[in-house]
């Protein structure tokens, strides 16, 4: 049995670690294969682990088996390098919940002087957090693609009166050079207050 465990730190502070479980199904050879694990069910583990830790399989006639070669430190680092990627991603949504104060419970009768809310939910649009829903008080939503390195590749925001260009182009940063998911709070605050 082999464990691994991988931690990932965001802002400072280190994440719930998670753990893969390794072990040898066939006594006589050094093979290895994913036992147990507690990786989130949208990294791909199933395929990193047929790409870098492949088991033999029967030829034509059944009883023999092909020499395969795993290859666990690529494995280790493709698995890292995608549990990474999902973190930042996720880090990156609470980031701008928390931006424009979405998880805040507003007290009524609080002195002071506030902004109007004009965003009322920033969120994961799948399980990937490869796609952010935007919705804004007047009934547009939007929904942005993000890529592995945290870049906004694509974004749609539609409304009662149609696209929104100008707000697409603000998120995907196109105007900026900055297409970075981290930038999209200040550059929508731009274009907001």
């Amino acid at each position: 049995m082999l464990g691994i465990r991988f931690d990932v730190s965001n802002t400072g502070r280190f994440a719930r670690p998670y753990y893969v479980m390794l072990n040898k199904p066939f006594p006589e050879e050094e093979l290895l294969r994913v036992h147990r694990h507690t990786v989130p069910p949208c990294i791909p583990l199933a395929a990193l682990a047929a790409r870098y830790l492949p088991v033999p399989k029967p030829d034509g006639r059944g009883n023999g088996k092909d020499k395969v070669k795993q290859d666990l430190s690529r494995f280790v680092r493709a698995l890292r390098r995608q549990i990474v990627a999902y973190q930042n991603r996720t880090a990156a949504i609470k980031s701008l919940r928390k931006e424009f104060k979405l998880d805040e419970n507003r007290e009524k009768g609080r002195k002071g002087k506030e902004r109007e809310r004009v965003i009322i939910d920033i969120s994961a649009a799948d399980a990937e957090a490869k796609q952010v829903r935007i919705e804004w008080v007047d009934g547009r939503v939007g929904r942005c693609v993000v890529s592995d390195s945290g870049q906004v590749e694509k974004c749609v925001v539609i409304g009662e009166e149609g696209r929104d260009w100008e707000v697409e182009r603000r998120i995907t940063g196109v105007e900026k050079g900055d297409p970075s998911m981290t930038g999209i709070g200040e550059r929508l605050r731009e274009g907001i207050y």
